[in-house]
């Protein structure tokens, strides 16, 4: 997911996936100037993520009827080509698409859509095609809220019997028979589902049947199909794997309990609301769906047959096999039901149960059970519209798959590439084990980790101890008499996982050359953004257990709030700072830091309900002569942007010079995609130079891999190209993994590496 910045953290622009060419225009009357943002991806979706309401505008419309009011109850708005936001009276926002999307609306449908336009507004772009109809975008108008709609044609009964022989008369009634059993198919899968409200299944919004067409209004899936999902990762972990199934078991479960059974449970129709993991799952397509009426034996029919393949069969626990064997028993007296599934020690295990769980209800968080205003079925008639056009004549017979409600799979070689073809099959990829020594022992071509000694011997310079990916300890040079500086931990992550949860989730290859308790008292921790790699929930806790009454935070603006929330801690204790706030924090024993939060090009959420709800930032400080800048996570410039990022020469004319600067150089494969927001090694140099840095340590790699950039980027590479990139500007350091055993050069300027749990000393 890529994310742009507008007016400070209240638009985000979000790529669902990575095709070719779509760009925003952005224009502002006051500051007589514009400029483009490009973005990679058929799927633009926006969010507004301010208190404002703001007007959405197709292409060329003059009427004020046409316009959307987007605000945050909207959610992800997906764009078309033409779409104008006017965020202010000065400035509006302009979406072109150069890729080409689908239209599909014929005369007939434009027609009968006018009839209901007042409730719903269905957009001329197909997301999908099927056996049963077309999928196109629409917007429920009392929530300004995108869902899809299932466009069907009704099959029209041929009243009168031919006049003929006996042979005709029987193809006659076969002809009815076939047309009448598609039209007791259609009306099956929206009767049995305007029963059914569970954050599982996908929620019917309403059904208008009219004359000629039957029009079946769901939810938006903007995440894809499950299936799809399994292409893009190469399959799931099992702790992922379980979360996901555990999803599915809670809808086939309530599905059962309701005397109904789905008959065609698979990858395909299991949608994802979002790629992040342990996102919320549906379970969509029920136009094989059956009620059973009292009948009770069928409904292990329902089995979960497709499952196994959501996660490589070798690499799985016992637990999971015999959770799936007992899923596929030929026996059916003797294979699982969903009920006796969700007790299955896979999910049930003492050591993890609680965790499953607490991951349900995230990911279940923003779910609202469906309110029903009047008939969610309402018929129409449309006898008296009569078109030169004729009625879109796709049947099942051309079409054999049904298309969920979403962005949907296809294949590559498909004109409707499929999403994540431009990443899945990119040169850039080139999926490379983390490299291990003889026996399983650690390569020696991974970064190098010691025990710290802090630079104990150095209280009078500035000094920062990397702990390994963004976390630093740094200690200001000490003032006379104290018996050491004040000492900031930048972005501590020590848990063995980058994630919400203990057991899934990019997991360290790096230990930390320290733990909690062997770490020195720390006066102020601070955070660059809410990510988990850089905001780890458990060691914040641990100091702060330690440090309670000594200790301040430092983050950006609206952080304040979960640190009061998750450690209990006073509203005294926490600064949420806007870019460009300058504020000191003293000490009674170790003297006072001027710090500056300053800008970033990046983005921020824990989940998917608060993407963008607090501001990443990077982090100047200066103390007793030393001037320090912590990156944090960024991007200097994305793809066929016209120019980088103008922060970083910003903060250098404003705050440089510095002493002593840590840039990211990881976890930034494939750039095509994470371009927006990780920058390149390559980059990073040209950050180095436009902070006006002395000396600046490579960090963010060496440590975890990226979900997606752990497909792409060898663990060795960030490292040989920052030196190269140096080299080549005559500014090359030495130190860490590439120093040849030396460390790095602090008399020089330029740029260097250091292992993990080395103090670096200037």
């Amino acid at each position: 997911m890529l994310a742009t910045n507008l007016s400070k953290a209240n638009w985000m622009l979000v790529q669902r996936t990575c095709e070719p060419e779509s760009f925003f225009s952005y224009a502002s009357a006051s500051a007589r100037a514009s400029s483009s943002i490009s973005l990679s991806s058929r799927a633009i979706y926006v969010r507004n993520l301010s208190a404002n309401s703001v007007n959405l505008s197709p292409l060329g419309s003059n009427n004020p009827s046409d316009g959307i009011m987007l605000c945050r109850a909207s959610g992800d708005f997906l764009l078309n080509d033409g779409d104008v936001l006017q965020i202010s009276p000065d400035i509006s926002v302009q979406f072109r698409a150069k890729l080409q999307v689908d239209s599909g609306l014929d005369r007939l449908r434009q027609e009968e859509t006018k009839r209901f336009s007042s409730q719903f507004s269905v957009i001329d772009r197909v997301l999908g095609y099927g056996g049963h109809g077309s999928v196109f975008v629409a917007v429920k108008r009392s929530t300004s809220r995108q869902v899809a709609c299932k466009i069907v044609e009704v099959p029209s009964i041929i009243r009168a019997a031919p006049q003929a022989d006996s042979t005709a008369l029987a193809e006659f009634k076969a002809i009815q028979l076939r047309l009448r059993k598609k039209r007791a198919d259609l009306t099956r899968e929206y009767e049995i589902l305007k029963d059914l409200s569970h954050p599982n299944i996908i929620s019917l919004e309403k059904v208008f049947r009219t004359t000629h067409s039957v029009y079946i209004f769901q939810e938006l899936i903007p995440g894809g199909d499950l299936m799809s999902s399994v292409d893009r990762t190469n399959g799931f972990s099992e702790p992922e794997a379980a979360v996901i199934m555990r999803q599915v078991l809670k809808a086939v479960q309530y599905l059962h309990s309701n005397e109904i059974v789905h008959r065609d449970i698979k990858p395909e129709n299991v949608l994802v609301t979002s790629w992040r993991q342990g996102s919320r799952v549906v379970l969509t397509d029920f136009g094989h769906s059956r009620k059973l009426g009292g009948e009770k034996g069928p409904a292990r029919s329902s089995t979960l047959l497709r499952m196994q393949s959501l996660v490589a069969w070798q690499d799985v626990s016992r637990k999971a096999k015999a959770f799936v064997r007992g899923c596929l028993n030929i026996d059916e007296d003797e294979r699982l039901n969903a009920e006796q599934a969700l007790q299955h020690r896979w999910f049930t295990h003492k050591h993890y149960a609680a965790e499953l769980e607490a991951a349900y209800r995230r990911a279940i968080q923003g779910w609202k059970p469906r309110t029903v205003k009047g008939s969610l079925v309402e018929f129409i008639d449309t006898s008296d519209i009569i078109v030169s056009d004729p009625p879109d004549t796709r049947n099942a017979e051309e079409t054999k798959e049904e298309v969920p409600l979403a962005p949907v799979r296809r294949d590559a070689s498909s004109p409707k590439k499929r999403q994540f073809a431009e990443v899945t099959h990119n040169p850039e990829r080139k999926f490379t084990p983390v490299p291990q020594g003889p026996n399983g022992t650690r390569s020696d071509d991974l970064v190098k980790v010691r025990k710290p000694d802090w630079g104990a011997n150095h209280k009078d310079r500035l000094r920062a101890t990397w702990i390994g990916h963004a976390s630093f300890l740094v200690e200001m040079p000490a003032i006379p008499g104290a018996e050491r500086g004040l000492r900031i931990l930048c972005d501590p992550v020590f848990s063995e996982r980058t994630s919400p949860v203990s057991f899934l989730g990019p997991k360290r290859y790096s230990p930390t050359p320290t733990t909690l308790d062997e770490l020195p008292d720390v006066d102020i921790i601070c955070i660059s953004h809410d990510h988990y790699d850089h905001l780890d929930i458990a060691s914040v806790q641990h100091i702060y257990s330690k440090r309670k009454g000594h200790l301040h935070f430092i983050a950006g603006l609206n952080n304040k709030p979960w640190f009061m929330q998750n450690l209990g801690c006073e509203a005294t204790e926490v600064t949420d700072a806007d870019w460009w706030d300058s504020f000191e924090i003293k000490t009674a024993k170790f003297g006072s830091v001027k710090i500056t939060c300053c800008p970033t090009q990046h983005f921020s959420g824990r989940n998917a309900l608060n993407m963008g709800h607090t501001l990443w930032c990077s982090w100047a400080l200066e103390a007793n002569g030393k001037k320090l800048y912590f990156s944090g996570d960024t991007a200097y410039q994305a793809v066929d942007t016209p120019s980088p990022c103008p922060a970083f020469k910003q903060i250098g004319e404003v705050l440089g010079p510095f002493d002593l600067a840590m840039l990211p150089i990881g976890l930034m494969t494939p750039h095509a995609f994470m371009g927006g927001v990780h920058a390149t090694p390559e980059q990073s140099i040209h950050i180095h130079k436009e902070i006006k840095s002395k000396l600046s340590i490579g960090m963010h790699y060496g440590t975890v891999r990226g979900g997606l950039s752990g497909q792409f980027e060898d663990v060795r590479d960030p490292p040989r190209r920052w030196k190269a990139a140096a080299e080549k500007e005559g500014m090359w350091c030495g130190g860490g993994v590439e120093g040849g055993g030396k460390a790095i050069d602090t008399a020089k300027k330029g740029v260097g590496l250091c292992d993990i749990g080395e103090t670096v000393a200037v």
